[in-house]
């Protein structure tokens, strides 16, 4: 079943001063429903004494067909991060390898300075490392980061046509400084949202950025018949003044019904990642299965696209 709503909304482009009429088909649809956990997890969780992965953000390398899923080692253990590497035409998975640690909600793609791709992973110490991805790195191995920049980001950062956006920390996390391609701050930008006053607030997971404006991701763990603090699950789009232009959040329930109305068995939600693709397709990370449960090896990790051209 297909959950289809066309809206219009005016979105400002940061080259012009005028906003512009935009037609986004709201299209809550499951790409793949993959397994939670990969071959190599348990191999991993021996390595690092934590008793269980768990994604954080995502990124994808449309150029490589690659789709990038950066987990935190949890429960214990060395805090160390594993990068999950799957197809993005078949979600096939490909291999997984180390990539820092602590728990940083940045996954990047970038031509880097010779044209070879690169990703960038947040790191221990508000420290952005640098990883050629031009080959694979082979599963379970540690590549040399190529470069390693301090910068001030909180957890969330994104990039797009040369231009950082990193959240600072503040008590709403609702402002990112808009830094240059050697990470200098060049302005800032609060993001508008009557959400980060609320109590609760939906919390925002992770950002990224296509050509009209900043998507947030948004949607805590939920569990039905559980207590807990009331959340939403979806995204939401901001010019880049930093003004609403687009809430896409649902309910919980309803977005657990039309996922599983498409195959997908959702024992809980949690919304752990958003991606937008070169022609502003924007996908989420559904975790919808625990990660330390038989059911995470057969699926949990649902790609669901939010937001399609019409």
């Amino acid at each position: 079943m297909l959950f289809r709503v066309t809206i219009t909304t005016a979105l400002a482009l940061a080259s012009c001063l005028s906003a512009l009429s935009l037609s986004y088909a709201a299209e809550r649809k499951v790409r793949y429903d993959l397994p939670l956990t990969n071959p190599y997890t348990d191999q991993i969780l021996a390595l690092s004494g934590a008793k269980y992965l768990y994604p954080q953000q995502a990124c994808l390398d449309e150029a490589g067909g690659h789709l990038f899923v950066v987990n935190a080692s949890r429960g214990g253990g060395d805090r160390s991060q594993w990068v999950a590497v799957y197809g993005w035409s078949t979600g096939d998975f490909l291999t997984v390898f180390k990539a820092g640690d602590g728990l940083g909600e940045t996954c990047v793609v970038s031509p880097g300075r010779s044209g070879r791709p690169t990703i960038w992973i947040k790191s221990r110490g508000n420290n952005l490392l640098n990883f050629d991805i031009s080959s694979l790195p082979q599963p379970l191995s540690a590549p040399a980061y190529i470069q390693k920049q301090k910068a001030a980001v909180f957890y969330q950062s994104a990039m797009k046509n040369g231009r950082w956006f990193a959240e600072t920390k503040t008590p709403g996390r609702d402002v990112l400084s808009i830094l240059d391609q050697k990470f200098s701050e060049q302005t800032s930008v609060a993001l508008t949202d009557a959400n980060t006053n609320a109590t609760p607030h939906v919390k925002r997971q992770a950002i990224a950025v296509s050509d009209h404006g900043i998507v947030g991701s948004y949607g805590s763990n939920f569990i039905a018949g559980r207590a807990q603090a009331p959340t939403m699950y979806g995204v939401k789009v901001f010019t880049f003044q930093g003004q609403i232009a687009y809430d896409g959040l649902d309910s919980p329930e309803k977005v657990m019904s039309q996922l599983n109305s498409q195959g997908v068995q959702t024992a809980r939600l949690e919304n752990e990642g958003v991606i937008v693709t070169q022609s502003n397709e924007i996908y989420t990370i559904a975790i919808t299965q625990a990660a330390n449960t038989p059911a995470a090896k057969s699926g949990g990790l649902t790609i669901v696209r939010e937001l399609g051209t019409p």
